[in-house]
């Protein structure tokens, strides 16, 4: 994916602006691309497994009795 981008759709195709320093001068770049060759992002996949499985451990926790320290908050338990 490009770095600074604006989404548009004219009917069957998507393009993507970029801008882009040339010299002393900044100018826009295009990227055509069609509808068909477009996938949806899966950077949010690892994020939702992992949400997934911590709400899971919190609500075992919760049914045991015990406490659950979040995977962020445990790093800290070992200092003090």
């Amino acid at each position: 994916m490009l770095h600074k981008h604006t989404h548009a759709s004219t009917h069957e195709h998507l393009f993507s602006v970029r801008c882009v320093q040339v010299g002393n001068r900044i100018i826009p770049k295009r990227l055509h691309v069609r509808v068909e060759h477009v996938q949806p992002s899966r950077c949010r996949e690892d994020f939702m497994k992992r949400r997934a499985a911590n709400d899971a451990k919190k609500h075992d926790a919760k049914v045991k009795g015990g406490e659950w320290l979040s995977p962020a908050c445990s790093s800290y338990a070992s200092f003090s």
